[in-house]
């Protein structure tokens, strides 16, 4: 017998969500109803590895690649289990789900966005584009924003890299049954993550237990809050590829008013949905 045309096919429910509902590929828990949504500079790689322990995948990710992410997007992704756990989130729409965001304050991401376009590839081709050669001039911040100030950063609009579009994503306007919003930077990141383990009835992470979350704070992070001293302008000073992976002036540039400006520019929509907060009223109290 044919399928009716717009019908669920026979043996599978009908949905109540769409794929672009879900946009960005959110993690789903396997044994919980629980939803996971994460941006690029806003602890993303503390965030996958939490969630692979949950899961049980930690061991075959650091096997597959000591690069988190890279499992995620090879492997997790393609997995028969995240496609069974997404086609149920779609069927039972959001209602009776959790849905965890991990967010940051957008001039702080803005200035760790600042520092991976110096120090990695992710934003050379585009820069090039508009006659900047970042690996052989490097970068000011106000170069910067010169770069992305014309451009759409909407996540749904897809006209820039991941790493420096808006936190906003399409899953966060569903009507989930309850939504926790983690601020790193409003709260102690690892605290709050127990606090919500506790309060979804998850196990409790020991962070000092496990060695990937020290090298991932020791690898990836800036150990060495570099102080430039009394330096005019420091929008305008120039930042070099093999500079900034170990010393970097981010809190100096994170206080600038130049790029609180600048993030209300990029990111006019990021600041109130990132805010900490628990519409249960559980979490967040003190």
């Amino acid at each position: 017998m044919l399928t009716r045309l717009g019908a669920a096919p026979l043996g599978r429910k009908k949905r109540q969500l769409t794929a672009s509902q879900l946009g960005e590929r959110p993690l789903i828990f396997t044994r919980h109803p629980i939803v996971v949504s994460f941006s690029p500079k806003s602890a993303c790689t503390h965030v996958v590895t939490w969630y692979f322990l949950h899961e049980r995948l930690l061991p075959a990710a650091n096997y597959f690649h000591s690069w988190p992410h890279r499992y995620r997007t090879k492997v997790y992704y393609q997995s028969a289990m995240y496609q069974r756990r997404r086609d149920t989130l779609m069927e039972q729409g959001p209602k009776n789900w959790t849905l965890i965001k991990v967010t940051r304050d957008p001039m702080k991401r803005l200035v760790a966005t600042f520092r991976h376009a110096v120090r990695t590839r992710f934003a050379d081709e585009f820069a090039m584009g508009k006659g900047i050669n970042i690996l052989k001039d490097g970068l000011t911040l106000r170069e910067f924003g010169e770069l992305y100030k014309d451009v759409d950063l909407r996540r749904t609009a897809k006209k820039a890299d991941i790493h420096v579009c808006s936190q906003i994503q399409p899953i966060w306007n569903l009507n989930f049954g309850r939504i926790i919003t983690l601020n790193m930077d409003e709260v102690p990141l690892n605290d709050s993550m127990n606090d919500i383990e506790r309060s979804l009835g998850l196990n409790v992470t020991d962070f000092s237990a496990h060695a990937k979350f020290s090298q991932i704070r020791d690898n990836h992070y800036v150990n060495n809050d570099q102080d430039l001293g009394s330096v005019d302008s420091l929008e305008d000073v120039r930042f070099y590829r093999d500079e900034v992976v170990k010393r970097f002036p981010k809190t100096a540039l994170q206080n600038l008013p130049f790029t609180s400006e600048l993030a209300k520019k990029l990111y006019p929509d990021d600041f109130a949905p990132v805010r900490t907060s628990d519409t249960k009223g559980e979490l967040f109290q003190g």
